[in-house]
């Protein structure tokens, strides 16, 4: 029987604010999260935020989840935030986030 090896691929997405160029809650600029991605050799999908869009926030990231699984070929299966500790925003990410099955 022939096994198949199962590839993880990580990568780091984050979203900041389009015009500020800062990521949201961290306040860091996307410059820094930038290196630190080539730091760790790990691609980055930076999604830009715009404040006048209205395009939600679940939306921009449903559309960088699609371009991740088109140039991967594999399908997204979990997700990681690094601010989790907010149990509110948690709450909220697991309920927009669990009916897309990942």
């Amino acid at each position: 029987e022939e096994q198949r090896e199962e590839c993880l691929c990580l990568i780091l997405l984050t979203t900041f604010d389009a015009e500020s160029r800062i990521v949201a809650h961290q306040e860091i600029p996307i410059k820094t999260i930038e290196k630190q991605a080539r730091h760790l050799n790990i691609p980055l999908l930076g999604v830009p935020l715009h404040r006048a869009s209205s395009e939600s926030y679940v939306d921009r990231l449903i559309k960088a989840f699609d371009i991740i699984q088109k140039r991967t070929g594999q399908k997204i299966n979990s997700l990681v935030f690094g601010d989790l500790h907010l149990e509110t925003i948690r709450q909220w990410r697991d309920s927009e986030f669990q009916p897309l099955g990942i």
